[in-house]
């Protein structure tokens, strides 16, 4: 929806009844910013032909994120997201030590927890990665 909202007002701040050559470029720099989409990383999923356990967990959590998570607004109090972390906890970790990485960190997931953790400076969130000993 935010995509669509976006290019929606780069459409007006290009079509002005003055026209194209009435905008002056700093008018120009604020339509592209709204219709480039920021690249951020990649979660999308893809098969690696590894277990097919770890492989069906890598799903699960990449379906949530793109089809539940999305919808939401940021409610996650960590970076990076608690669906994130899961992915790179199994990654880590295998299935078994990364989903109870994974369940401890959603147990962790409340404000009170969150004192115990650095802060990002520009976003707020608590930094939590995962770490291979």
């Amino acid at each position: 929806m935010k995509p669509i909202i976006l290019s929606i007002i780069a459409f007006l701040l290009l079509s002005s009844p003055v026209g194209l050559r009435g905008q002056s470029a700093q008018d120009l720099a604020l339509a592209r910013q709204f219709t480039e989409a920021p690249q951020g990383p990649d979660y999308s999923y893809q098969y690696r032909g590894e277990n097919e356990l770890k492989e069906l967990l890598r799903l699960l959590f990449t379906g949530y994120k793109f089809l539940i998570s999305s919808q939401d607004m940021q409610s996650c109090n960590f970076q990076p997201s608690c669906s994130v972390y899961a992915l790179h906890s199994i990654e880590a970790r295998g299935m078994l030590g990364g989903g109870l990485n994974a369940l401890d960190r959603l147990m962790r997931c409340h404000p009170l927890a969150l004192d115990q953790y650095q802060r990002n400076r520009k976003t707020g969130l608590a930094i939590d990665s995962v770490h291979v000993h």
